[in-house]
């Protein structure tokens, strides 16, 4: 018999490993009772939402926006050129 485990909290480790919020454990016996501050037992746990850092919903749009501003400077970009690196020409660009 399967015993569903919903994660709604930080801090649940199972073998060295994090198990992040929003996860569903499926147990072939039931939690232990201490894993109650972590979560939810049975099917009918809660639905949560997870929100996302802003910092992570802006870096595709950051990227795309060091690119054409290094564009715009005439820079040439080479494909495996990293953010930093591209941020650092055009702040060399920019001082001279």
């Amino acid at each position: 018999m399967s015993h569903p485990f919903k994660v709604t909290g930080l801090g649940l480790q199972v073998d060295k490993t994090m198990i992040l919020p929003g996860s569903q454990l499926v147990l072939s016996r039931p939690a232990p009772g201490h894993w109650s501050r972590f979560g939810e037992a049975g099917s009918d746990a809660k639905e949560m939402t997870v929100a996302t850092p802003e910092a992570a919903v802006s870096a595709p749009e950051q990227a795309g926006d060091l690119k054409a501003q290094a564009e715009e400077l005439g820079i040439k970009i080479d494909g495996r050129w990293g953010d930093d690196r591209i941020q650092a020409e055009i702040d060399k660009a920019l001082a001279d």
